[in-house]
């Protein structure tokens, strides 16, 4: 909104200077408009454009049709496409492409496809861009046969693959579960001396992570450095997740000294990794440490870094400080305790960190606690935020509630399950009906 009011200023100065406003004037203040988000400012000055009788050009329309297209107003941009062909200009290959993406991101995929036959009515060649848009759309629609068919269509027209496409396709086929495909794809455009960024790497590098094929991992890492391109901070993260998932803490806290030692600055991705890490592995102490170090370096927490703090404070059975994070972390921190919070926890204060997984964390903790009461009164709130718990979580309130001898409440939890349409627990029913079920956790996970 800054740069929008100095554009006005820049207006009003030419104004009062009598210099008069052209296309390239009008253009360029609704791009930076866009680019501002003032979209409705941006329509505004269009309108007041074409009320003066210039004609917008092809900067003019693809400006707004792209910013529209990045707020899930793929209708305004279709209406301002045919606009531009009843003006008598002749759509280029950026505004195709613009349109293309903006309907494979609302997953409009036959739409996108009558986008593409478009260009050779008006005789416009397809780019690399335009098939990059078509490859990634086909990914994300699940097609990845389809895909690959156009990636084909594409380099038997010539056209040679740029690092953003070879990262697609290489993202897209992990995504898909083939990451063997991937791995060969990726090697292959290597050996043919494609010009490759950290992105097509990262994606395999993070996909081995995630399947916990770590050796794989470091490999390709290893070959990534080999052929010039340096790893940054997605890269290292994602070793880092995927070594800390496993439990090795000293290869995951190696590659984080690793990553400082050249200079690559950690993120709060790098950070919850080893947070998580270090707390999954019974090591509370230095999560906080990394916490601190987090802080010190200005960098805020996500919801995920509140919750495994969270996750491990509970698994040490410190529940007075989970829930002290986790009020912290709510905008509470004028709450002293549990029961203050509670007491005036409202829907209108700020939630906005602490997330559904947030919440059934600090309530299973509560639970195993034996704070059925107030594992219940978080619940609450968690609904009036307008979250819904799993079936685990609404299994152990309705046993907690059993076991305080609330079977109404027990009930009406049943009920509210039911609604929002989760799906009950096998052992759900019985426990409402038995108040002498046993406090056992294993009973409840059945």
């Amino acid at each position: 909104m800054v740069r929008a009011h100095r554009f006005d200023r820049v207006w009003n100065q030419m104004a009062a200077r009598r210099i008069g406003p052209n296309v390239v004037t009008y253009s360029t203040m609704i791009s930076a408009l866009c680019d501002e988000g003032c979209i409705g400012e941006a329509e505004q000055l269009f309108l007041a454009m074409k009320q003066t009788g210039m004609r917008p050009n092809h900067y003019t329309y693809n400006a707004l049709m792209s910013s529209h297209c990045k707020r899930d107003g793929i209708n305004r941009a279709l209406t301002l496409y045919q606009e531009l062909l009843k003006s008598g200009l002749v759509p280029n290959a950026v505004i195709f492409t613009t349109l293309i993406d903006g309907f494979f991101q609302v997953n409009r995929i036959s739409d996108a496809k009558n986008i593409f036959l478009d260009m050779h009515r008006y005789g416009v060649a397809p780019t690399v861009p335009v098939y990059n848009s078509l490859i990634d759309g086909a990914f994300r629609s699940g097609d990845s046969q389809e895909a690959l068919t156009v990636y084909e269509d594409m380099t038997r027209l010539g056209l040679c693959p740029d690092e953003f496409t070879c990262s697609i396709i290489v993202r897209g086929l992990c995504s898909g579960g083939q990451v063997q495909v991937a791995a060969r794809f990726l090697e292959a455009m290597q050996q043919s001396g494609i010009n490759l960024n950290a992105a097509a790497y990262n994606a395999l590098i993070d996909e081995y992570c995630k399947n916990g094929d770590l050796a794989e991992a470091l490999a390709t890492c290893t070959i990534m450095s080999g052929v010039g391109i340096e790893p940054n901070v997605v890269t290292y993260s994602s070793l880092i997740d995927g070594h800390s998932k496993k439990g090795k803490m000293e290869i995951a806290m190696a590659i984080y000294t690793e990553m400082i030692a050249k200079g690559v600055e950690p993120n709060v991705l790098t950070y919850t990794a080893l947070i998580h890490g270090h707390a999954k592995d019974g090591d509370i102490n230095a999560a906080f440490r990394l916490q601190k170090e987090m802080a010190e370096k200005g960098i805020s927490p996500n919801s995920v870094t509140v919750s495994v703090l969270v996750d491990g404070l509970c698994r040490e059975n410190r529940i007075q400080d989970a829930v002290m994070i986790f009020m912290k972390h709510s905008g509470q921190k004028k709450h002293a305790d549990i029961r203050t919070y509670l007491s005036n926890s409202t829907t209108e204060e700020d939630h906005s960190i602490p997330n559904s997984v947030t919440y059934m964390t600090l309530i299973y903790g509560l639970y195993l606690d034996g704070q059925y009461r107030e594992a219940g009164k978080f619940f609450s709130c968690m609904r009036e935020s307008g979250m819904v718990p799993d079936s685990f979580t609404y299994s152990l309130l309705i046993r907690g509630q059993c076991m305080l001898g609330y079977v109404l409440n027990a009930m009406m939890l049943y009920a509210d399950m039911v609604k929002v349409g989760v799906k009950p627990m096998t052992t759900v029913c019985p426990d409402i009906w038995s108040r002498d079920a046993p406090n056992d956790l294993k009973t409840v996970e059945t």
